[in-house]
């Protein structure tokens, strides 16, 4: 296996480069998991769960592995895992060289949260990617499609605490019956390490006080319109979509900035993943045309903005990055953002102190999604 990976590292470097950075995990991960900084995202346009040539999800993987990409960010609801697994098999790279990730529950589909259905939607997950386990497995978001009884109706959970039309329905109960979940995929080898997606601190408080293993990873929505100063940092699910119930009421809901979550995230050794990371202005303006980041990009010679965005996040803020990109040139951009460059502190600051985007309220209509670079 050392000889494996020692031929792989060296591939690795002849594409890019240099040996792409990796992250140890702790807290409910398997001893020596490493997760590359540089990830794939793969919610792709029409993945369909598709397999042929042609397909984004396929095409788009197997480019990246070649490319000497390593880690694929995905999810049950995205329904790209099925290409990326065969993607991964028809580059002949192996297995315990490359890092998938995928979430359960909601994020566009009927898949609530419980702790029955994270056991199934698991399965399911492993079924499309062909394999018998996953090295990172998150829950996708903090509740069951939010507090909505029509939501409900459409997806209902055989969970009570899950459930909002059964007495014992409990948001707190239903993340903690979901986690007991996600432990015990962990412990029988299914997931070679567990984490959530938006959560905040609270919520993360809530493992700890239950005296369940903390998370390994916390992915979150970190970019320089979403970042150390943007409160609150986490709704508990993607301010990119609307939801009834804002934000919420706790003072962590409403005033915990990213800053202070990243805090608080280190401190217990959760490791911070960023996603949307050229999220534009609110009024769907694109983040990497924007006249101040390209003049920060000009300063470096051969650095396009995409990669002082990525630095920014990695190198100031210890952010692990998965930015979605078909092409070879961007893809290649989104792996080598390490090397070769450093930005200032002045230019580092002032990205922290980028505009902010407004918080999604109950008020408001879903932004406009990033543009995808493919």
């Amino acid at each position: 296996m050392r000889a494996a990976a020692a031929e792989t590292l060296s591939w690795v470097r002849s594409q890019v480069g240099h040996a792409a950075p990796s992250v140890v995990l702790r807290n409910a991960a398997a001893p020596g998991t490493v997760m590359p900084v540089a990830g794939l995202g793969t919610d792709f346009d029409f993945c369909e769960n598709a397999t042929a040539s042609g397909n984004q999800s396929f095409d788009a993987a197997l480019l990246w592995l070649q490319l000497g990409g390593r880690r694929f960010d995905g999810a049950l609801s995205y329904g790209c895992d099925r290409g990326v697994g065969e993607a991964m098999r028809a580059s002949g790279v192996n297995r315990s060289d490359v890092f998938l990730v995928s979430k359960i529950g909601p994020g566009g589909l009927p898949l609530p949260l419980g702790y029955n259905e994270t056991l199934q939607q698991a399965a399911q997950i492993l079924a499309e990617l062909n394999d018998t386990y996953i090295d990172l497995l998150l829950v996708h978001e903090p509740f069951s499609y939010w507090p909505d009884p029509s939501a409900a109706a459409r997806a209902p959970s055989t969970d009570p605490a899950c459930n909002l039309t059964n007495p014992k329905y409990s948001t707190s109960g239903c993340r903690l019956s979901t986690w007991q979940a996600m432990v015990e995929l962990w412990r029988a080898g299914k997931a070679r390490s567990i984490g959530v997606s938006n959560y905040n601190s609270s919520h993360v408080d809530e493992i700890a006080a239950a005296g369940l293993p903390l998370p390994a990873v916390n992915q979150i929505q970190f970019s320089p319109h979403h970042g150390p100063t943007h409160a609150p940092c986490t709704c508990g699910h993607s301010t990119s979509r609307p939801t009834p119930d804002a934000c919420g009421n706790s003072t962590a809901e409403v005033n915990e900035s990213c800053s202070a979550l990243l805090s608080y995230l280190a401190a217990h050794g959760i490791v911070a993943n960023g996603y949307s990371p050229f999220e534009g202005k609110a009024d769907g303006g694109s983040l990497l045309t924007e006249p101040a980041l390209l003049a920060i990009a000009a300063a470096h010679p051969g650095v396009s903005p995409s990669q002082v965005v990525l630095n920014w996040q990695w190198q100031r803020h210890g952010v692990v990055v998965n930015p979605t990109a078909t092409t070879e040139e961007y893809q290649r951009l989104n792996l080598d953002f390490v090397d070769g460059f450093a930005l200032s502190d002045a230019e580092a600051a002032q990205l922290d102190a980028w505009p902010q985007n407004p918080p999604p309220s109950a008020t408001t209509t879903a932004r406009k999604p990033p543009p995808r670079r493919t």
